[in-house]
């Protein structure tokens, strides 16, 4: 009997993985438990929409915000996101403070895109 691994051999659950190529380039999501702490359900909504509006004016077009459960991170005066942008590598989670300025951060996280 042959100790040998196969050559090509598929790992487990590859065979399950299918890619898509989403409509929207970049990914920041915002953690859903850090921005409805702060008050309201109402701020996580105006944190996403603060997020979408920044993207747009910062020239960053094909952006996705998407509210996420807890990320794990729980600072306590801040809202927790990551961004995401696996055509340009870019990547990374920052707490964003009360009165962000939306435009800034997106430019902080995209800057090749300005």
């Amino acid at each position: 009997m042959s100790t040998k691994a196969k050559k090509h051999a598929t790992p487990p659950g590859a065979a399950d993985l299918r890619p898509v190529q989403p409509k929207w380039r970049r990914l920041i999501v915002v953690c859903g438990k850090c921005a409805s702490k702060r008050g309201d359900d109402r701020k996580a909504k105006a944190t996403r929409s603060a997020l979408k509006r920044g993207a747009k004016e910062a020239g960053c077009g094909g952006t996705r915000v998407a509210e996420v459960g807890c990320l794990g991170v729980c600072p306590k005066d801040g809202v927790t996101a990551c961004a995401l942008d696996p055509v340009a590598g870019a990547n990374g989670v920052s707490v964003l403070k009360p009165g962000f300025d939306a435009q800034a951060v997106v430019r902080a996280w995209f800057p090749a895109d300005n």
